[in-house]
Order: structure tokens, then C-alpha cells, then sequence
């Protein structure tokens, strides 16, 4: 009978036995021996597989021992022996049988073959998850071969335990760890790296196998557990920076309890090869329990070191925790140290120039600047939003670059106005100021932010004054770029006279903001431009220079103005105000005048020259005061000077909100005082 023959009758155990042991001594070994079919499977495969124990128990009772070894360990196509197969498949009695046929020594030796991926049974079963199959094949060994079978790694590098190490199965690692009852033999098997340069302990951190790890904590040596999570992969990643990454807190915390500080601090500083610590990496992940989790096991001088590790661009973890916009981190990193560390770390600047607050303020990341200037002194916050990078743009500028509302509005909350003022001066690349930044991109909700924090009489000033390397004013710019959303914003916070003043001035090239909105052919902007102008100067001519206080019902006459009794060359009272704030002077007038009062003459001066107070210059209250006397002698309104002067006595102040500009004060008189 031939070889094919006998394949043929395998399923058949009494014909298979009977042709089986019909043939000659010299040809049964060869019949078995002999590989069929595609996968070139010999008796034994085909048995491994299907589960066939009883054709398994007739070879091994019908050859010699020296020929079932080598019956064991021929390979098929894949290179896989039967053994192979019984420990994919779980037959735990075909292992069995194995076990009580061949002498121990050479046990090792048949389940350390390696198919064409270079994996074991052992790789077979543990890959399968078959924690019995397991079992059975080491429990078969001598306990100083267990070590040698397990240290096998396939093609790719891999032992059975990084194996196990990457899956779910707590069962199988401890089952693989625990058969190891030399160090020496443990240390080696953690230590073995695949083709990543990972090694098992990499894929404990990875899965989160946190008590694996606190087993190993517990049965090594401080030095050699420091040294088992310091072993770097290919990319320069250690266990610790996986677990940083994967946001492993429980395996972060067990290491950090274990270890001293200082060995703590040495692992937790090791570098990737794109230099980041794991400190860097939960920063940019935005995991905070990592971070928490340091700060809690580290004292304040290593970790103000630890959290001023730069990468080759120059950023600390506190850097990327700006830029991601993780506030959490942030607080918790700032909570951790003192004040002078905090600044240390505050002002370090990346290969850019560029700070944590520069690149939280680029970014938007309105939580982060809120917690950063929070961290600082009163004193200090002008520093840190006015420092420049090496482009000379500070926080303040980059925020209004990028048209943040919000940023800025935090920013602007933690100065005053005289730091606003003089944020507002710095000149970065080619004297660009932020105003300028804002009209060239357009973000006329930012400028209207900036204008609502500043006094209305220095708008002007700051519009004015503030030129770029080409004279342009942030009015010149918008207009150059066709932004008339932004002239709006600027007209609207001015009086008649000062937009038409701003209107005329000339930048370098003697060119005016109609000018340069011609000559790029902005027709939206320049007819936007040219209706403000015939507006302002309507405006101007129309407005009646008792400001509108007078009504045909006063005391004064019949809607009588000053223009009829002042000289054309004086100035115009009240034309340093804007249109909103010469609107709530009047309405403030009406509303007095509501009171029914005798000498309804003197409200006039009162509410004028009070409200004129809060806003003003001695010079302005002057004028002021002389044009009130000029308009009570000309319309021989019987006031004295008493009334002019408010007697001495002071008046309680309501506030008036001038859509959130300023708050303008408008005076009260008690009963008394209207007597």
C-alpha cells in the first residue's frame, strides 16, 4: 500500500490500523513520513488537527522513539510542525501523548521548532489565548529549559510574552512570568526587545496591564525595574513615555511610588528621538492625572527642572500645554511651583522666541492666558502680554493678528488703562503697532474691543499718533485693504470734527486714506469713506451749538441758539465729545428739567459742567465755563455766580453706561440744593 493510500483511510481507524500494521517495519516510517496535498501534511498534521488522538496513539505505539521525534518535528508548507497545530487547536491530550513518548530532554527541542514566522507552539498557544495548552507545555519541562523556550523570538522579534503582553490576558502573562523561577532568566526574557526595539514591559505600559507591573515592582530590584522602564524602542520611547501617552495614570503611579526621586527624576527626563519627555507628551495629549500624578510624587526644585526640559525647538511641556490649550495642566503645573520658578518657566522662550503665552494667545486659547495671568502678580501682567518674540510680536499683537475677541478681552481685563495705552505704542517689525495689525486683517470686532477699554478722549490720539514705517495710520491701512467694517468701528468712536481731521491726514507718500483706498480701487471703501466725510461736515453744520439742551419751552426762548451771540472764532464748546456722549448730556438735561424747577437755567450749567468734569481737561471745563457765562448773559437767563459754580456743594452722581466705553457721570441734587 502506498503512502496516499494510508492518508486515505485516516478517518477510518480500524482500516487505517489494519493497512498500518501490515506494512513492513521500513515502510511505515516512510509512509508517514510522507507530505501530501498542497499544504504537504503528513499523518500527524492531518491528526493535530482534526483532532485525531486515536491516530496519534497508533503511530506512537507503531514506530520508535527515534522515528516519532522526527515525525514530530517535520514542518508543512507553513512550516509548522503537529505540535504546532495541537497547541493552536488547544488539544492539550495530543500534547499529552507527546509528553509520555519522548524523553524529556529532547521535549524542549521539539517545542522550540519555529515555523517559517519563527513563532513557537508556545507563540501558538499564547496568541490563541490557550491558557491550558500553556500550561501543559511548560508544566512538561525541566524548569531550567522553561527559560530557553520562552526567550525564543519570532521574525519580528518577539517573544511569547510580548506576545501575551499585547493582548488582553492577564492569565496567560502571569502564567508565562511565573514559570520563571530564576531572576536571572526574568530580567533576560523582560529585556528582550523585537524588531521595534519594544520590549514586553512597552506593551505592559501600552495595555495598561497595571497589575503586571505591580507584581514586577514587587519581585525586582529597584535598579533593575529603573532599568527595564528606561530600555528606549526604535523612536526613542520608553515604557514610561507609552504610558504618558496612552493617559496610563495607574501605571505612571505605580512606578513613581516605587522608585526614589532621584531615580524618578532620571526616568522621567529620558528624551524620544523627536526629544520629548513624557512630561511633553501628556502636555500635548492634554492628560493632566499624568501630570497631577508627577507633581504629587516629585518635590518642587526637580520638578521646576523637569518642567524647563526644552525639545531642539526650544518648548517646554508648559509650551505645548499653552498651545493645546489644556488649562489644566497649566494650573496644575503652575500650582506646583513657587513663584520664581513659575516666572523661570513662564519666560522661557522656544527656538522662535516665543513663549507659552505668545503661542496660547496665537492660538486662541483664552482658558490658558486667563490661567497664566492669574498665576502672576498685578504687577507683572503687562510684562508677560507685552513681551516680543523674535518677530517682535508680543501676545497682545498676535491675539489681535488673528482677530481673538476673547483673548484680547482677558488680556485687556488684568491692565489698566495706562498699561493698555502703552501695550497699545509697541511698535513690532516696521513700527506696526496692534492697531495697525487689526485694520490690515480686518477684525473690526477686536478694535471695537480695544476702543470700549480706553478713554473716548484719547481715541483720537492713539489713531492718530500711532504710524507705521510708511506713516500709515490704522485708518490708512483698512483703507488700503478695503476693510469697512474697521473704518466703521473707527468713525463711529469719533466726533464729526475728529473724523474729518483723521480723514485728511497724509502718510509718508502724502497720500490720505481716500488716497490709498482709490488707488486700490476699493469702490465699496472709497464711497464708505466719502458718505463719513459729507456726514461729518452735515453734522457739524447742522448741530446747534447749545449742544440741543434748548427747547422752544426753556426759559431761553423760542429754540434760540449760541451761534447768534458767539464769535465765529471761538471755539465750539463740547466738540472734544462724541456723538453718544452729547446725546446723554442732553437727555440728562431733559430729564432735570422734568423737575419743574424756578430757575430751570442753572440745570443747563449744572448738567453741562458736572458731566464735563468726568471727562475733560481743566482747559475744555474752562472754555466751557467762560461760553455757559456768554450764553446766561445773552439770553438773560438769571442765574448767579453761585449757580454757575454749584455753590460749594457737592452733587451725587448717577452713572450712565456709554455703550461700554466708559461710565460718564451725570450730577443728582438733593432737594435742598434745588432750592
Amino acid at each position: 500500500m502506498s503512502a496516499n493510500e494510508l492518508h486515505t483511510l485516516i478517518d477510518d481507524k480500524e482500516k487505517f490500523e489494519e493497512q498500518l500494521l501490515m506494512l513492513p517495519v521500513e515502510d511505515k516510517f516512510e509512509a508517514l513520513r510522507k507530505e501530501i496535498g498542497e499544504e504537504n501534511h503528513t499523518v500527524l498534521h492531518i491528526a493535530t488537527t482534526n483532532d485525531l488522538t486515536h491516530i496519534l496513539k497508533l503511530v506512537i505505539e507503531n514506530v520508535t522513539e527515534e522515528s516519532l521525534l522526527e515525525l514530530l518535528m517535520i514542518q508543512d508548507g507553513d512550516g509548522s510542525t503537529p505540535v504546532h497545530y495541537a497547541a493552536k487547536a488547544n488539544y492539550t491530550d495530543h500534547i499529552q501523548c507527546v509528553v509520555e513518548s519522548i524523553p524529556e530532554e529532547h521535549l524542549c527541542e521539539v517545542f522550540a521548532m519555529q515555523n517559517e514566522t519563527g513563532n513557537t507552539a508556545v507563540h501558538w498557544a499564547v496568541g490563541n489565548s490557550n491558557t491550558e495548552m500553556l500550561q501543559c507545555l511548560l508544566n512538561s519541562l525541566p524548569p531550567n529549559q522553561i527559560g530557553e523556550l520562552l526567550n525564543i523570538q519570532n521574525n519580528s522579534g518577539n517573544t511569547a510574552l510580548h506576545t501575551a503582553a499585547d493582548s488582553d490576558s492577564v492569565e496567560i502573562i502571569n502564567i508565562l512570568l511565573k514559570s520563571l523561577k530564576d531572576p536571572v532568566e526574568l530580567e533576560k526574557l523582560l529585556q528582550a526587545a523585537n524588531e521595534e526595539g519594544k520590549t514586553a514591559i512597552h506593551y505592559l505600559a501600552i495595555n495598561n496591564h497595571c497589575d503586571i507591573i505591580k507584581w514586577m515592582t514587587s519581585t525586582l530590584g529597584k535598579n533593575m525595574l529603573k532599568k527595564l522602564f528606561s530600555i528606549r524602542a526604535k523612536k526613542g520611547f520608553t515604557a514610561v513615555h507609552c504610558a504618558a501617552i496612552n493617559d496610563h495614570t495607574s501605571i505612571m503611579r505605580c512606578v513613581a511610588e516605587t522608585l526614589p526621586e532621584y531615580m524618578l527624576l532620571e526616568l522621567l527626563s529620558i528624551k524620544s528621538d523627536d526629544d520629548h519627555t513624557c512630561a511633553h507628551y501628556a502636555a500635548v495629549c492634554g492628560h493632566a492625572d499624568i501630570i497631577k500624578c508627577i507633581t504629587e510624587k516629585l518635590p518642587e526644585s526637580m520638578l521646576s527642572w523637569l518642567f524647563r526640559i526644552q525639545t531642539r525647538d526650544g518648548l517646554t511641556c508648559f509650551h505645548y500645554a499653552a498651545m493645546e490649550g489644556h488649562a489644566e495642566i497649566v494650573n496644575c503645573i503652575s500650582n506646583s511651583l513657587t513663584a520664581k520658578a513659575l516666572k523661570e518657566i513662564l519666560t522661557k522662550k522656544s527656538r522662535q522666541g516665543s513663549t507659552a503665552m505668545h503661542l496660547a494667545a496665537e492660538s486662541d486659547k483664552k482658558m490658558v492666558v486667563n490661567c497664566i495671568l492669574e498665576s502672576l502678580p498685578r504687577d507683572e501682567t503687562l510684562e508677560m502680554i507685552s513681551t516680543c518674540n523674535h518677530r517682535l510680536n508680543t501676545p497682545f499683537q498676535l491675539a489681535a493678528m488673528n482677530g481673538h475677541t476673547e483673548t484680547l478681552k482677558i488680556m485687556i481685563s488684568f491692565l489698566s488703562v495706562e498699561n493698555l495705552l502703552s501695550l497699545l505704542d509697541i511698535g513690532g517689525l516696521w513700527s506696526v503697532t496692534p492697531l495697525h495689525i487689526i485694520a490690515e486683517n480686518g477684525h473690526a470686532l477686536a478694535l471695537e474691543v480695544i476702543f470700549c477699554h480706553l478713554p473716548v478722549a484719547s481715541l483720537y490720539d492713539i489713531l492718530t499718533n500711532k504710524r507705521d514705517w510708511r506713516g500709515n495710520t490704522a485708518a490708512h491701512i483698512a483703507a488700503e485693504k478695503g476693510h469697512v467694517k474697521v473704518l466703521e468701528v473707527i468713525f463711529k468712536n469719533l466726533s464729526s470734527k475728529e473724523t474729518l481731521q483723521l480723514l485728511e491726514i497724509t502718510n509718508n507718500n502724502e497720500k490720505t486714506a481716500l488716497d490709498l483706498a482709490k488707488i486700490a480701487k476699493h469702490t465699496e471703501t472709497v464711497t464708505f469713506i466719502r458718505e463719513s466725510q459729507k456726514k461729518a461736515e452735515k453734522a457739524i453744520s447742522d448741530r446747534p451749538d447749545n449742544l440741543g439742551f434748548f427747547t422752544e419751552d426753556s426759559p431761553s426762548g423760542s429754540g434760540a441758539t449760541v451761534s447768534d451771540i458767539k464769535q465765529k472764532s471761538d471755539p465750539f464748546p463740547g466738540d472734544h465729545l462724541s456723538t453718544d456722549d452729547l446725546f446723554l448730556l442732553r437727555a440728562s438735561f431733559l430729564s432735570f428739567r422734568s423737575a419743574r424747577h424756578t430757575r430751570q437755567g442753572s440745570w443747563l450749567i449744572r448738567a453741562l459742567v458736572c458731566s464735563l468734569y468726568n471727562h475733560s481737561c481743566d482747559e475744555d471745563i474752562e472754555t466751557i465755563f467762560r461760553k455757559v457765562k456768554d450764553i446766561v448773559r445773552a439770553k438773560s437767563i438769571k442765574a448767579s455766580k453761585k449757580d454757575i459754580h454749584l455753590g460749594g456743594q457737592q452733587p451725587t452722581f448717577e452713572c450712565f453706561p456709554t455703550k461700554g466705553r466708559q461710565l460718564c457721570l451725570f450730577p443728582r441734587f438733593s432737594p435742598a440744593q434745588n432750592e
